[in-house]
């Protein structure tokens, strides 16, 4: 007669001790994630016969003490951080996929030739931008939709294909700079200029608009997924 009631307490104990592991294990992970790649970073700086620390010093000093420093880092790092957002959407739907960067550069091919086509080049800043990015996101899905293609057909393996079609998409990228969307203007290999296209500098901070993307995408991916 006394168990059932007894039961329920230790069931709501367990269930919040269960949701309390799981929570201190995804904070522990990236920052164990974290550690060991110091670890390895360290490892392999003195497997070259380099001071680890003198080089993570002078990362650190590039960062935040040179000039620009901290804009030129937040500006390579929005791409990344973009793409990492993405493959933990791919890895939620259980899809491994390594293929991401073939996705960026079609895209990031496919916008410049959009924005810099001469019927559209002329056109205000704001819609240059939503055309730029609309091209992107329809490049790069079409491009991974062909590893999905030849695994539903095929049962070619995700990501190995996707991997490859990353070495087909540098190439696009080598032929685009020298042939398809190539500065006349540039000596060297060179995509044309965006002009109106890019995206608004922060002000004081010296990085482009896009640096706020991820870092609103992020908890709001973190919420949904």
């Amino acid at each position: 007669m006394n168990s059932t009631p007894s039961a329920t307490p230790a069931m709501g104990q367990a269930s919040f001790a269960s949701s309390l592991v799981a929570r201190s294990t995804n904070f522990l992970v990236p920052l164990v994630a974290l550690a060991a790649a110091l670890v390895a970073g360290i490892a392999l700086i003195a497997a070259e016969g380099q001071p680890p620390f003198a080089v993570y010093g002078a990362v650190v000093r590039g960062v935040f003490v040179e000039p620009r420093g901290l804009s030129d880092t937040a500006t390579a790092a929005t791409p990344l951080i973009l793409i990492a957002l993405g493959y933990a959407v791919a890895y939620r739907a259980r899809v491994f996929t390594i293929g991401a960067e073939g996705q960026y550069l079609v895209g990031a091919v496919a916008a410049v030739g959009l924005v810099t086509w001469a019927p559209l080049r002329e056109l205000p800043s704001a819609p240059l931008i939503i055309i730029g990015c609309l091209a992107a996101v329809v490049a790069g899905a079409c491009w991974s939709a062909i590893a999905g293609y030849l695994s539903l057909r095929f049962g070619a393996s995700i990501v190995i294909s996707s991997l490859m079609l990353v070495y087909v998409a540098q190439a696009l990228l080598q032929w685009a700079i020298r042939v398809g969307i190539r500065d006349p203007d540039s000596f060297i290999p060179a995509s044309r200029q965006i002009g109106a296209a890019s995206l608004p500098t922060i002000p004081g901070f010296g990085t482009h608009l896009g640096f706020l993307f991820p870092l609103v995408l992020g908890p709001a991916l973190a919420w949904v997924l």
